[in-house]
């Protein structure tokens, strides 16, 4: 993939003699105007991956009339070995890599980031943008997360160190290491009550556990793992995510179940403490519980197994979240329609059920 990227780069950048004898600058040369910065010279400032220095890389054939020295050539191999960028379409799957050498200078990583990047088509372009998901004040470094945040603890920072070459100690690591130290083996025996336990912690209720009344709102704010109940800390061992995972996408295979939703519910509540609100999983995630809900809601409309207005409730806090990562105004998405349609689409059922209804 690497040699690819590379061979792709110099096709398209690397053309003229000048440009193939390029040195490489050192980051303090180039200064902090990185909006006016040449998107080469900031390539070419990144920190490379220095264990790859003396292998020798394969790149497929370049049939370019210049091609860069050797040492530039390890260069850009080096570099682009971690500093590309998983390219991923509005449902957050991948669907390219590419290289952004101005978002790399730019963002710093977090395992709680308050940023996180979204991409589109501009003309022919793919375009990145970082899109803010927290509340950041003035002076606050912004952050995005290199890989998904879900990763278990030891995984992540292991990743972290292998891909990047650094040992993750944001807040949230730091909490988890300290976590790791009294936290147990998760006992599938008691998943029941591990669940009951962790929705009654993420979302206000009245009921012991949130029943078919549904009576529970979605929160508004973000969870810090420093609030999370000491019994629930084996819940984040990653047996319980992957776990509670494949139920929830087996459960939705039972047309005639409500089950999917609690699951569901389940699910989102593991995601708040592990995501920031906003992020764009937990949009995702929303939108897909209001699908299984619309769909049992048409199902058992007599019954009102599932009340309208806890659906309604539903699309109105996926929407708080997917707007902020959906598309603007003359960009194009990778797959035609994307979450942003899907949800004025529900939104549109909805309303016209309403009106038929009155």
């Amino acid at each position: 993939m690497d040699g690819i990227l590379v061979s792709h780069l110099i096709a398209s950048h690397f053309t003229t003699e000048a440009t193939c004898n390029l040195v490489p600058k050192k980051s303090e040369q180039l200064g902090d105007s990185l909006p006016e910065m040449d998107s080469i010279d900031a390539l070419l400032s990144l920190v490379n991956n220095s264990t790859l220095k003396e292998e020798p890389h394969a790149i497929p054939p370049i049939t370019s009339r210049y091609q860069p020295n050797k040492k530039l050539l390890n260069h850009l191999l080096t570099t682009i070995d971690n500093n590309h960028w998983v390219i991923t379409n509005g449902y957050l799957k991948a669907i390219a890599n590419g290289v952004f050498p101005i978002a790399s200078r730019s963002f710093n990583h977090s395992c709680r980031p308050s940023a996180a990047p979204t991409y589109f088509y501009e003309g022919n372009d793919i375009i990145m943008e970082v899109r803010a998901i927290t509340a950041i004040v003035r002076g606050e470094e912004i952050t995005v997360s290199y890989l998904d945040p879900a990763t278990p603890f030891r995984r992540r920072r292991q990743q972290l160190q292998d891909l990047y070459m650094f040992k993750c100690c944001c807040e949230r690591c730091q909490i988890e290491e300290a976590m790791a130290v009294a936290s147990g083996t998760f006992d599938d025996q008691n998943v029941d009550d591990l669940e009951a336990r962790l929705l009654r912690a993420t979302f206000p209720v009245k009921e012991e556990r949130p029943t078919l009344s549904y009576n529970i709102r979605i929160p508004r704010h973000s969870f810090s793992l420093n609030q999370l109940p000491g019994e629930l800390v084996p819940l984040f061992d990653g047996h319980f995510l992957s776990d509670l995972s494949s139920r929830f996408s087996w459960s939705c295979s039972e047309e005639k179940s409500s089950r999917p939703v609690l699951l569901g519910l389940s699910l989102l509540a593991l995601y708040f403490w592990i995501y920031p609100r906003n992020y764009p999983l937990i949009g995702l995630h929303i939108l897909e519980i209001a699908k299984i809900a619309w769909n049992s809601f048409l199902r058992d409309a007599d019954q009102n197994t599932i009340p309208f207005e806890f659906l309604i409730h539903l699309i109105e806090s996926a929407k708080d979240v997917i707007q902020i990562s959906g598309p603007r105004e003359g960009v194009r998405l990778f797959d035609g329609l994307g979450p942003w349609d899907e949800l004025r689409l529900l939104e549109g059922l909805v309303d016209d059920d309403v009106q038929m209804n009155r």
